[in-house]
């Protein structure tokens, strides 16, 4: 039925009746005239001030905007106005949006999705926001009504005014009573009891009934159905769900408990938020996601309809592109699959609480309505209607604006009265709660004694009025209260609010005025008075009933407990954090069930007890695939897999176990369970591998008897897995058997989700946390721990639900039942593992890829390297019972602060080092490394060490005198050309046009372009994106030079037509650096109908020519790189803001030399020849012997050069065919003789033998020989002055590397100058003023020294390339802290060493210089030193100017007298210092390598323009940047040296791919680590097979692949004893046959046969003090004899308590 005609108004005198919903996003206002004796009518409200349009618009934003001082500055249609955003920021307003979620229960289910509610506005309450808008609704209110029915008429009513307010369903009395204080302070109604009484509350959902039933809906359409129909009114925060049917007396009745979601539509766009956040983050975008958000709220939405639409979101100015972003012209495109997605949780929340609904509900659901703003969405009304309308139930939106259902039907519910059988116990429809200081009401205390006419109270209605038209003879009498206090248990209505993660909020309902429906009317009150037990539904179909007692005693009650109870008399271990399970060094740990002792999976049940509901459900599935299989031997079948289409069995969710007609908790502890049964599969057959010799296939032998735990998130799960039995040999295996997951395909394989010891395992995600998290320092205990809390916090989740759901039940009448607790999580499935399990899988899982880690080590670039020894950090990561292992860590990085060896060393011999050096060295010459330059050591003892393993430190290094490259410059018969009109424009591009006209048809013509632009300084300065416009356009052919001013003709629009034709003809070959750029923004100013085309760019060339190595390269590093030129570039004059003036010469000069270098370097390019493919559909007699160059896998790496051979013309050679793809080069020189050729069966290169050879392989590697070419070899960036462009491909950096430049002055403790600073030569008069008198005695000993160097020859000509590392020269000179001139000595010292390059500086004094206040050199020296050390190159000159240098500062400062000590500066230790650091110098060990780079460019900074620069001077970074961080990846209390090297392992690798990354590139590494799918992925992606059926894939280059080269011999992490040693000491070889019982790890790396450990065990602390009482060895004068105390030692060692020993 629809409701009756509504009756005339009875009451005496006029009244006025408003109705206000206060919306999460949107409100209205409904109101109605009461005239005596006339019907009223229902009314919005649609006009309100500020509001462009008017008439239909019944809704306003739920916004206000404050000022600082808390004012309101907008509210509601004021929001809408145009600019209000761009005011709010300006004036730093705060906005209050969403504001009425802060109302929500506060209970914990309900604030389940805080994180998703804006904050209020500073210090402001959500009473003051709400006051603040209700305030200004009836403002609105008022001036509507009064401009439409008169102001006389709201002054005569305005004291009178009856006031509705509307909630959601799950609110309760606190929120009512916010909502009454608020009214009182809005000036709704006084603070009086009269006052209150005009305020009346209706939930939303009752509302919406009104409003549909107001509309035509129909119920009960014969009158007799008694059927339902379900009210949705999807609102902008909440889904407000409830259903109703009619009572015979035209009244409505509840049928099912209203439910409350938090799914409403701003959770859409908060889920669209999210998405732009995620898609934009670390972009320039980044700072757009706000304003894409509010126009994705505002338009997007709400016009959604079709997920194959592509939605367009303006946010930008059109010149923004980022087509990566599918951001075009300022818009971004949305796929409707995207925008679909953020509808899908709201959708399935409206269809699911319908579903629930129905299922609740006493009667059948006919119907449903939407209403409310969201319900406006097609898109939604759609998705509904086509989930819900199969199931019998018709879905409609009524024909009125659904956004002003709430408050129409609000007036209705008060005019028509329709009574609501609500489903609630007895309860006041209003409880008396009043609030008036917090957000919080409490109910007010009830007065002692019964309630005035309590006996007599009638059953009040939905409105708070008593209802005299139900008929109460049928009620019950109520039983007599029995004496004494009643029992607390209070029955009240509830309301479940479901929130976004589905979990269920409980609170008391609103309307409380009628009995429940029969069906959820508690079952005690349906049974009779004797039954004294009910009987439970079994758990099972077939079991019998379960009878329970409900009858408990006090003692029946178990206790559980937060934290254990005090136990005086128990055993406490220490507590803290140490590894101390590590200890052992990977011995298996005999109490941890997580260890496996058994190498027969599933031979035994599994030490860790498989929980019985466990095996249940394992047993169960195991049932479900015997069921699928059919068949016996060789002819079985499985069809699980075809059933389920996953390897996973579902799994169902608790919340539908919730639902069951019986609980059984256990249930919801089920885990996922995966079957592994690859034979099942229509693969091949597997083949036995137990024994060479057995030809035998592995056929299914039954399924393993337990299931394999393995830990993931948020729970473990099982395997399920087959065994399978040799039909030869009989042995038997696992179908994850290792063996047999090697004959997998690699896709079938990958689909296995975990990583497995013998009986338990760990999942690939969690595996990957883990790894993160050991590579960020947290031990394996502490790991586990964390698995543990997770686990033991979804087990409590878990019983939380088990509890609501019975609560939920109570409530709903189930009151006679008892439940089974809740299992304790110790029986559970979820227990957490040990630390020793989590290390030792770790370990497994880094030795099974040890091979990976040190080839890819291995093949780094060893150019330039700096060499460093810490005995320091090995006392802390490396320990066996508290006792370090290792004496020393070697290390040393490369030009890139690559990590090249890492190695942990027993010994101090040189012999130990000696190892890793000559692998190296093997290294080098097997993979075609260049060989060392320079190598940094702090020891100059290392020198004769270095030399002697890598002969490149002494061959052709000669000292400095080597001429800088020349500047570039124009020719002096070239000038440049300056026009500005535009009639010369036209006509110097007629005779350019008139020279193409001259050649052939189809001739082209190469011009030099190049642009300049305005910059402007404050956006460029903060940095702000910059309005480029186009001033100055350059051109260059020939012998001429052209610079055109356009800047006057872009404004006046007189451009001429012959450029923009000029620009557009492809015939015209436009040249330059980031050309294409230039074009494009060009095209945008000239605003031309054709594009402009025919641009080339000149970096993309020299990388294809193979000059440089990246295309992100400034057009000065060009120049240099291919015209061995330098092109100075003035940073002020390309960052000008003047160019659209006149411009000077020097702006005439940087605009020519950039278009004239631009043209050379494109004829100096197109003129170098490359190598190039050969094309071999010619004619075999002008192919075979052609000289070639023969290319890697990777096609960039030149491993071999020869010719192409006549065999080439075979069908095969060797027992290989040769193919059309296929071709045989006879090979002369080989480049890199580590090289794998594929095509040979993995053969490499070293292995063909002497050349010349034939070699097969494809035709793709092959290219033309160019005598000239060098072979791409890894090459450091130019090292030169670097430019300053900063064009759109170069690298650009925000902020400097943390690590760089690291070996610059960082040890000095100084900063780079200040006042005080002198130079060295004035060092002597500046001194001796400022200080006391000059020690005479200090100056003979100085003088004596410079005649004892003056004996020392100078060296010859040729000197080494081993190095000190000159930051450490300055910690030699010991000078006391409380001398006067330490300070000023050091500056002095270090300012007269390291000269800044005069380019460098003078750049960074040009930028300075623009600076707002300006600065000079020296100021940005005392205020900015790391900025000039970011971006300025030094030079340490060469020795013999250095020496004279520092003997100068040496002379000067060394014997001056502190004023107040009276001592000289050097004492005598200094002194003699001095003289080392002389020898030093002269020997050339601290000057700059003569023509090594020790600086390179790695981009442009971001801000300035100037260069970012990398220094591999020194061990600094080695030391600083190595170690430190070393430590840092360890746990505090140090691991097993198994571990320990592990880790470094893995750390390393991670640490090269960033480090290395931002080195060489300038940008970060984004990629993961897993190394092996790095390589096989370039494999696959650079095969034959993929580039021929997938063309468009991209080849993957620049990445050196292990995979396709020979193995390394060089060996990281732990060194194995040199045998020198094992032979002067006594040790004996390791024996794989016979392996020690302890610390065997260890023993295998250090190929001993017991471990080399220093003095730990307590046997052999005895032993120790025995020796040296009794053995000569140990008892000389000098103290212990190490040449023969560790041979005398290691004659006791026994690898059981006493354990081998070096010196």
């Amino acid at each position: 039925m629809s409701l009756p005609p509504r009756t005339k108004y009875g009451g005496a005198s006029r009244k006025l009746l408003l109705a206000f919903d206060i919306g999460t996003t949107f409100s209205g206002i409904s109101y109605s005239i009461l005239d005596p004796g006339k019907v009223p009518e229902i009314r919005p409200v649609t006009r309100y001030p500020s509001q462009d349009h008017v008439g239909g618009d019944s809704k306003i934003p739920t916004v206000i905007y404050y000022d600082e001082d808390g004012k309101p500055c907008a509210i509601g249609a004021e929001t809408l106005k145009e600019g209000i955003e761009a005011d709010a920021e300006e004036n730093n307003w705060s906005k209050a949006y969403w504001f009425k979620l802060h109302l929500r229960p506060k209970n914990k289910a309900a604030m389940a999705d805080r994180d998703e509610v804006p904050p209020l506005p500073p210090n402001k309450t959500v009473l003051q926001v709400f006051t603040d808008y209700m305030q200004y609704l009836r403002q609105c209110a008022k001036t509507y009504i009064s401009e439409t029915h008169g102001n006389s008429f709201w002054k005569s009513l305005e004291d009178e005014v009856l006031y509705v307010l509307t909630h959601p369903n799950g609110w309760g009395g606190p929120q009512q009573a916010i909502m009454r204080q608020a009214a009182i302070l809005s000036d709704f109604i006084p603070d009086t009891a009269e006052g209150r009484s005009r305020i009346s509350f209706v939930t939303e959902g009752d509302a919406s009934l009104h409003f549909c039933l107001s509309n035509g809906l129909t119920i009960n359409r014969n009158g007799n159905d008694d059927s339902g129909v379900v009210i949705v009114d999807a609102g902008g925060g909440t889904i407000d769900v409830t259903a109703y049917r009619k009572l015979s007396d035209h009244s409505f009745e509840e049928i099912a408990i209203p439910k409350c979601y938090f799914q409403g539509a701003v959770y859409v766009t908060s889920r669209a938020r999210a998405y732009f956040n995620g898609l934009l983050s670390g972009t320039r975008f980044r700072d757009d996601v706000g304003t894409l958000a509010t126009r994705f709220d505002r338009n997007t939405k709400h016009v959604f309809r079709k997920d194959d639409e592509s939605h367009h979101i303006q946010f930008a100015s059109q010149r923004e592109r980022y087509p990566a972003l599918n951001i075009r012209a300022g818009r971004i495109t949305l796929p409707g699959r995207v925008v679909a997605t953020f509808f899908e949780p709201s959708i399935y929340c409206i269809v699911e609480a319908i579903k629930l609904q129905k299922r609740i509900a006493q009667f059948p659901i006919k119907s449903v309505f939407l209403v409310g703003g969201f319900s406006a969405s097609n898109w939604l009304f759609e998705k509904v209607r086509n989930a819900i309308e199969p199931l019998g139930i018709e879905v409609l939106r009524p024909d009125n604006h659904v956004n002003k259902a709430v408050s129409d039907g609000a007036v209705s519910f008060s005019l028509d009265g329709v009574p609501l059988e609500i489903m609630n116990p007895d309860q006041e429809l209003v409880p008396n709660y009043e609030s008036h200081t917090s957000d919080h009401a409490s109910p007010v205390k009830r007065p002692r004694g019964r309630p005035k006419g309590s006996k007599k109270k009638k059953p009040t209605t939905g409105n708070g009025q008593q209802d005299t038209a139900v008929d109460t003879s049928t009620r019950a009498e109520p039983e007599k209260r029995p004496r004494g206090r009643p029992k607390k248990v209070t029955e009240r209505a509830v309301v479940e609010t479901r929130m976004m993660d589905h979990s269920v909020a409980v609170m008391p309902a609103v309307n409380a005025a009628r009995t429940l429906a029969p069906i959820f009317q508690p079952s005690s009150s349906l049974a009779t008075p004797n039954t004294p037990a009910v009987t439970q539904p079994s758990a099972r179909p077939n079991s019998p009933p379960v009878t329970q007692d409900l009858s408990f005693t006090t003692e029946q009650i178990s206790e559980s407990h937060i934290r254990p109870l005090p136990n005086l008399t128990q055993s406490v271990s220490p507590a803290d954090d140490s590894e101390d399970l590590d200890d052992n060094d990977g011995e298996e740990a005999v109490d941890d069930p997580d260890f496996d002792i058994s190498e027969e999976v599933g031979s035994e049940e599994p030490r860790r007890k498989v929980p019985s509901f466990v095996m249940t459900a394992f047993n169960e599935h195991i049932a479900l695939v015997k069921a699928s299989t059919t068949g016996h031997g060789s002819t079985t079948k499985v069809g699980i897999y075809n059933q389920l289409g996953s390897f996973w069995f579902p799994k169902k969710h608790p919340f539908f176990y919730l639902q069951a007609h019986s609980l059984i908790p256990e249930q919801l502890l089920i885990p996922r369970f995966f079957y592994w049964d690859p034979q099942s599969l229509p693969l091949s057959s597997f083949r036995c591998l137990q024994k060479q010799s057995c030809i035998g296939q592995l056929t299914r032998h039954g399924y393993i008897q337990f299931p394999q735990w393995v830990l993931d998130l948020p729970e473990p799960f099982y395997l399920i897995g087959v065994r399978y039995k040799c039909n030869t040999c009989g042995h038997t295996c696992s179908s994850w058997d290792a063996r047999v997951m090697e004959q997998l395909p690699t896709g079938l394989a990958s689909q296995f989700p975990a990583h497995l010891t013998w009986r338990s395992g760990m999942s690939k995600a969690l595996f990957g946390i883990m790894r993160s998290c050991f590579q960020n320092g947290m031990g394996g205990k502490q790991f586990a721990d964390m698995l543990n809390t997770l686990y033991r916090q979804r087990h409590e989740e878990l019983e939380m639900q088990y509890m609501h759901s019975i609560i939920d039940r109570y409530n709903q009448g189930i009151h006679n039942v008892q439940y089974p607790p809740f299992p304790r999580f110790e029986a559970g499935a979820a227990m957490g593992p040990s630390g020793s399990f989590c290390c030792t899988l770790y370990d497994s899982w880094v030795e099974k890829r040890e091979h990976l880690y040190d080839q890819h080590q291995s093949q780094l670039s060893t150019r330039q390297m700096a060499i460093d020894h810490s005995h320091k950090i090995t006392k802390h990561i490396a320990k066996i019972k508290g006792e370090p292992v290792f004496i020393g860590l070697l290390t040393m990085t490369n030009e890139f602060g690559e990590i090249r060896v890492c190695d942990l060393v027993p010994s101090k011999a040189h012999s130990q080092y000696s190892i890793a050096l000559s692998r190296m060295n093997t290294s080098i010459h097997q993979y075609g490394l260049p060989p060392p330059q320079v190598i940094f050591t702090d020891n100059m003892t290392d020198k004769v060490m270095l030399e002697q393993h890598f002969p490149s430190l002494k061959t052709g290094v000669t000292p400095v005198g080597k001429d800088h490259l020349s500047r570039f410059g124009l020719p002096d018969d070239i000038q440049a050309k300056l026009y500005s009109s535009s009639f010369e424009i036209q006509t110097v591009i007629n005779g350019l046009i008139e020279i193409l006209t001259h050649g052939s048809e189809g001739s082209t013509m190469v011009v030099g372009l190049d642009t300049e632009w305005n910059v402007d300084l404050d956006h460029w300065r903060n940095p702000l994106p910059n309005q480029r416009r186009t001033a100055v356009m350059q051109l260059a052919h020939g012998s001429n030079i052209w610079i055109f001013q356009l800047s006057s003709l872009i404004r006046t629009k007189q451009v001429p037509v012959q450029l923009c034709e000029f620009l557009a003809n492809p015939q015209v070959i436009k040249v330059g650096k980031s050309v294409a750029t230039d074009l494009q923004y060009l095209h945008e100013d000239l605003e031309y109908r054709k594009p402009f085309v025919g641009g080339k760019d000149i970096a993309h060339l020299a990388r294809d020519k193979k000059i440089v190595t990246s295309a992100r390269i400034g057009l000065s590093d060009l120049c240099e790189a291919v015209l061995q030129k330098v092109l100075i570039k003035d940073p002020a004059i390309r960052v000008s803001p003047d160019w659209s003036a006149n411009l000077t010469q020097a702006q005439i000069e940087y605009a020519a030399l950039d278009v004239w270098a631009s043209l050379q370097i494109y004829l100096a390019l197109e003129s170098l020849a490359v190598p190039s493919p050969l094309n071999f559909t010619l004619p075999s007699e002008e192919i075979v012997g052609k000289e070639v160059f023969l290319y890697h896998d990777d096609r960039t790496t030149i491993i071999a050069s020869g010719k192409v051979s006549p065999k080439s013309q075979f069908t095969s050679y060797h027992g290989i065919s040769i193919t059309s793809t296929r071709t045989v080069v006879e090979v002369d020189r080989v480049y890199v003789p580590g090289a794998i050729m594929t095509v040979h069966k993995k053969q490499s290169l070293d292995e063909f033998g002497h050349t010349p050879f034939d070699v097969i392989c494809r035709k793709t590697h092959v290219m033309s020989y160019v005598a000239e070419y060098t072979p791409n070899l890894p090459t450091l960036p130019p090292s030169n002055p670097a430019s300053t462009t900063a064009s759109p491909g170069s690298v650009y950096l925000d902020s400097p590397d943390p690590e760089l430049p690291s070996g610059d002055l960082t040890n000095l403790n100084i900063q780079f100058s200040d006042d005080n600073a002198i130079s060295w030569k004035e060092a002597g008069e500046g001194s001796q003023n400022n200080q006391g008198e000059v020690d005479q005695m200090s100056e003979q000993v100085f003088s004596k020294i410079l005649d004892d160097i003056s004996l020392l020859p100078w060296p010859p000509e040729v000197r080494s390339g081993v190095l000190k590392d000159i930051f450490h020269v300055f910690h030699m000179i010991y000078i006391p802290c409380s001398h006067g001139l330490r300070v000023t000595f050091a500056r002095t010292l270090r300012d007269a060493i390291f000269i800044p390059d005069p380019e460098d500086k003078r750049q960074i004094e040009s930028y300075l210089a623009r600076l707002e206040p300006p600065m000079t050199w020296k100021q940005g020296l005392q205020t900015r030193p790391q900025f000039i050390k970011q971006h300025c190159k030094f030079v340490v000159p060469p020795p013999e100017k250095l020496f004279s240098i520092v003997e100068g500062v040496f002379k000067a400062y060394g014997p001056i007298k502190d004023s107040k000590t009276g001592a000289p500066l050097f004492n005598a230790n200094a002194w003699k210092t001095t003289k080392s650091i002389l020898e030093y110098i002269k020997m050339g060990y601290i000057s700059d390598p003569p023509n090594v780079a020790l600086y390179y460019r790695i981009g442009v900074c971001s801000k300035s323009g100037l260069p970012v620069y990398r220094c591999s001077r020194g061990t600094n970074f080695t030391e600083g940047g190595v170690h430190r961080p070393i430590r840092r990846c360890m746990p505090v209390s140090g691991v097993s040296p198994q571990h320990a090297s592990n880790r470094l392992k893995d750390w390393v690798f991670a640490h090269n791919m960033c480090t290395g990354t931002y080195n060489t590139t300038g940008q970060p590494y984004r990629g993961h680590y897993d190394l092996q799918l790095i390589n096989d992925r370039q494999e696959l992606l650079n095969s034959e097979i993929i580039r021929n059926v997938i063309p468009q894939s991209q080849c993957v280059s620049g990445w050196v692949n292990g995979n396709l080269y020979v193995s390394t011999t060089e060996v990281f992490g732990i060194l194995p004893i040199p045998e020198d040693v094992r032979i002067k000491h006594g040790l004996l070889a390791y024996d794989d046959i016979s392996p020690p019982s302890q610390y065997a790890y260890l023993a295998r790396k250090q190929n001993t046969k017991y471990a080399v450990l220093t003095v730990h065990t307590p046997v052999e602390k005895d032993l120790f003090s025995d020796l040296m009482q009794e053995n000569p060895a140990f008892l000389t004068s000098k103290g212990i004899d190490l040449d023969r105390a560790p041979g005398q030692w290691n004659e006791r060692a026994n690898g059981n308590g006493i354990f081998y020993k070096v010196s």
